[in-house]
């Protein structure tokens, strides 16, 4: 207990926990509440106990919180997600300032609290910082867009998903071009995209 370790395994769990919630929006009510619920505890543990070192659990529980309240599911979560968001975004600016360098997932989760506190500026900023990352991967990348879509529910009809969605897809598209890059579709997910390509085709003169 109370190691890094520790920690990131109860980080596992919750994103364990957060895949179960997202690919059972058919189960009973209850049941999807009580997931959720032990998403957000198992994140929570961590950040409880190290906020500074475990900020990626701490910006886990504020989407999730957030994303039950739009899901309509009311959650128990002892503190204010807003003030949660700004101490988060607030020790990563001081890391920043006092660190040369400044990792793909911190920014990552800078920009996850941006989001969480309507910072749009700042959500577009922390993205184009983002994509440009050495150390920002098709991994990283896929996973930022993945986390944006799924449990934010952002869009590209409307900001701050109509700048970030495009962005980290065209990103994406340029890592995968390189040496051993993949993509995963579902049959759904090439439904969208082909239903999307139809309606991009035009016929102009003969």
């Amino acid at each position: 207990p109370d190691t890094p370790e520790a920690f990131e395994l109860q980080g596992l769990i919750g994103r364990v926990l957060k895949q179960w919630y997202l690919k059972t929006a058919a189960a009973p009510r209850e049941r999807r509440r009580d997931t959720l619920q032990r998403a957000i505890d198992a994140y929570l543990t961590p950040y409880r106990a190290n906020p500074a070192a475990n900020f990626w659990q701490g910006i886990n529980v504020v989407a999730l919180v957030e994303r039950g309240r739009r899901d309509g599911l009311a959650v128990s979560l002892d503190r204010n997600t807003a003030e949660m968001a700004a101490a988060i975004l607030g020790g990563l600016e001081t890391v920043e300032r006092d660190r040369p360098e400044i990792t793909p997932w911190e920014l990552a989760t800078m920009l996850e609290a941006a989001i969480a506190l309507g910072r749009v500026d700042t959500v577009v900023q922390r993205a184009q910082e983002y994509v440009a990352h050495p150390a920002a991967g098709a991994f990283e990348v896929v996973s930022m867009l993945r986390q944006l879509v799924e449990i934010w529910n952002l869009t590209d009809d409307e900001p701050p998903g109509s700048s970030l969605i495009p962005m980290l897809s065209l990103a994406r598209a340029r890592l995968l071009r390189g040496e051993g890059g993949g993509l995963t579709l579902t049959a759904q997910g090439i439904a969208v995209e082909h239903a999307r390509t139809i309606e991009l085709e035009r016929v102009h003169g003969f």
